[in-house]
């Protein structure tokens, strides 16, 4: 116990005061022990999330399909509102770091949001030294095991969590030295006190709201410090904070809009009134604060409330928040300001994810694990402080406390790891999530997700038709499910009902949310597909404008114009892509395609020739090859790369009758026929084979006349 005992003036036994300068070597040995402990149990909790993959929900918005990960550029644009997801900068550029050292390797994504947790929890010990808060150590403990910190480290897109959280600890530690809180606010005391320290922390601060705005309440936090450490706020003490009140603001903003325009498009907002938004906060402070207590079950996705403004007993929440709070300024006398300064804090910390404010991830649950992260460590602090001011007045014996802790502390490290397996992979989260919540329709969507990863493109559909069974307005499950049926559509023919499904979903998504890129990409796609490219252009135009930087809205606006009979156009349009995406093999294979219709074959081979380098099991590749080849009388060469095209997909139509026509030119019109017969037997719509069927007809009528 020695290691995290603490007086009830906060004067550590471990680690040397906070005030103090060169601290005596057994204690420096004992601090650094007790940080390694620290390091220790979290990675040791967190073991399971080491084998964790990065496919789970927005992981490959965040990491794997980032073109921004892979070019400088992509860096730079990081720094640029509306280029990511979500404005988070800093976090950003952490993966683009990664991605230079490792790739898409799950193992060190997960590796260093461990790390940087196990680095959280040893700041927060050493706030809590500084703030002379006792029991320190064990609260510091308690929130590197506590299950509900899972979602914020296991989850890989979650770096902006944990990443916020130590630079804004730090910046706490930098203004704490600025302003200890535990000296008298005199002008001459003040005025000693290094700029350096303060100019660290503002800047720290910044690039914490840089990683996850989510921070913006901390200069709030040191508010309410400060009257906890002296009972009163003055202008003096207050003055210093402007410039982190006026930063937190207008990156908020900043986040706000982003998050609105880019993130998700505009059906995030949840239409809720102020009283709506009220009793959400009023239940959602309950809510974390209940999870703290008892962490189970713990679900990705929570049932989402339903919100009603004249249901009576949904008052009750914030009115029992009101209650608690006046009851903690009356008895401040009796029990000390930090009681109400923690839930202060902690409902503070909450305000960005309270429901105030409309997020993405707010439209699939109104709560999540992952939204307490930064304000838990308050409540866990006044936990770890009564449980040793009460040792202490109680004289429990040091063995007795010290069990205690260590069976308390196995147990949130044995929920902690259990919980950490359910993040291995989507479809492991996606049914877990369903067997505690069974209507989420976002973990049916996130496991179809895993699903078509794994080239089961008609279960995915199955359940993402599930998901549009418990939210059928959502613009982002019904791009979803035209989106695979034009993915599937690529490999086998559609029917006439699927393709009818394709388009009703892509155009209702667009109906719905008309700034929403994804649907008007998918649906000019999808029009495309069906022979519409006039009717496609002008909304794959409306997506390119909504996501000028996306190389495949860019892409898909190429190939509308090349459908239009528009080459030069089309070309200028896959030039452009290529300037953000210069390794996508499609983009050569479509520029080489239209560059083979106007006769310049050399370009077209060369364009041709890089595709092959960056992908050769494309089938559309090896098919323009050999349609390349055979409009030069290279026939042979043609044949081999038809079959190698039929051989990567066996139901590839436009193969089939590059075979007949070449055996229809070399005057085989037995085989054509048969490979014409075998086109339209696949698709008996192609006009191609039809075309074709009918000169090979044509030609064995005349070969037959005497």
């Amino acid at each position: 116990m020695k290691v995290i005992a603490e007086s009830e003036t906060g004067q550590a036994t471990a680690g040397g005061s906070a005030d103090t300068g060169v601290a005596p070597r057994a204690v420096q040995g004992r601090a650094i022990a007790a940080a390694a402990a620290l390091v220790a149990i979290v990675v040791a909790a967190y073991l399971p999330a080491l084998a964790a993959d990065i496919h789970l929900y927005d992981d490959d918005l965040y990491i794997g399909d980032n073109a921004s990960l892979r070019s400088l550029g992509g860096l730079l644009r990081m720094w640029v509102p509306g280029t990511t997801p979500q404005f988070y900068p800093l976090t950003f550029t952490s993966f683009w770091i990664e991605y230079q050292l490792w790739g898409p390797n799950p193992f060190g994504y997960h590796l260093v949001n461990i790390l940087l947790h196990a680095a959280n929890a040893v700041l927060v010990w050493r706030v809590l030294l500084r703030l002379r808060v006792p029991g320190a150590w064990f609260a510091s403990a308690v929130f590197a095991l506590h299950p509900v910190c899972v979602e914020s480290v296991a989850w890989a897109a979650e770096r902006k969590n944990v990443l916020s959280l130590g630079l804004a600890l730090l910046s706490m530690l930098c203004y704490l030295r600025f302003a200890p809180p535990d000296e008298e606010d005199g002008p001459a005391r003040r005025g000693a006190r290094p700029a350096f320290y303060y100019g660290l922390s503002l800047a720290l601060f910044a690039a914490a709201l840089l990683s996850k705005t989510a921070v913006a309440p901390l200069p709030g936090a040191l508010l309410v410090i400060d009257w906890w450490k002296r009972g009163r706020v003055t202008w003096r003490g207050a003055r210093p904070l402007v410039p982190f009140f006026v930063l937190a603001i207008a990156l908020a903003v900043v986040t706000v809009q982003v998050e609105i325009r880019d993130a998700s498009g505009p059906w995030i907002r949840q239409h809720f009134n102020l009283a709506h938004r009220g009793l959400i906060a009023g239940r959602a402070v309950w809510f974390y604060a209940a999870k703290l207590v008892w962490p189970h079950p713990l679900i990705f996705f929570y049932p989402k409330w339903s919100i009603g403004a004249r249901v009576w007993w949904q008052y009750l929440y914030p009115a029992a928040a009101a209650v608690v709070m006046v009851i903690l300024w009356l008895a401040r006398h009796r029990i000390g300001r930090g009681p109400l300064a923690a839930v202060l804090i902690f409902a503070g910390m909450l305000t960005p994810v309270l429901g105030f404010f409309d997020m993405s991830f707010t439209r699939c649950a109104l709560v999540a694990d992952h939204f307490q992260y930064h304000a838990a460590i308050a409540l866990v602090a006044l936990f770890a402080a009564g449980c040793a001011m009460g040792a202490s007045r109680l004289n429990v014996p040091a063995w007795a406390c010290a069990a205690g802790m260590i069976l308390l502390l196995a147990v949130l490290a044995a929920l902690t790891f259990s919980q950490a397996r359910i993040y291995h992979d989507r479809e492991t989260l996606g049914a877990d999530t369903l067997a505690k919540n069974p209507e989420s329709w976002p973990a049916y969507q996130n496991l179809a997700g895993a699903r078509n990863m794994r080239g089961k493109t008609a279960e995915a559909i199955a359940l993402l038709r599930e998901a549009r069974r418990y939210n059928p307005n959502d613009p982002e499950i019904l791009t979803d499910i035209g989106s695979l049926l034009l993915n599937l559509g690529r490999r086998t023919p559609l029917s006439p009902d699927e393709t009818h499904e394709m388009v009703d979903n892509l155009r209702r998504a667009a109906e719905l949310s008309p700034n929403y890129a994804p649907a008007q990409t998918g649906l000019g796609l999808a029009l495309l597909r069906s022979g519409h490219a006039a009717e496609a252009l002008p909304h794959l135009a409306m997506a390119v404008k909504l996501k000028p930087n996306d190389a495949t809205t860019i892409f898909a606006m190429g190939q509308a114009l090349a459908a239009e009979g528009r080459p030069a156009e089309a070309l200028k349009t896959f030039e452009a892509a290529l300037r953000i995406s210069p390794a996508d093999a499609a983009v050569h294979q479509e520029m080489a395609a239209v560059l083979i219709d106007g006769g310049w074959f050399d370009e077209a081979m060369r364009h041709l020739d890089t595709a092959l380098r960056r992908d050769a099991k494309r089938p559309a590749t090896h098919y323009t090859m050999g349609k390349a080849l055979a409009k030069q009388g290279q026939f042979d060469r043609a044949r081999s790369c038809y079959a190698e095209a039929l051989r990567l997909r066996p139901r590839y139509v436009e193969a089939i009758n590059g075979l007949g026509e070449i055996a229809l030119s070399q005057g085989h019109v037995d085989e054509a026929i048969a490979s014409f017969n075998e086109a339209l037997r696949i698709e008996p719509g192609s006009i191609a084979a039809q075309d074709g069927m009918q000169k090979a007809m044509a030609q064995k009528l005349k070969e037959q006349r005497p």
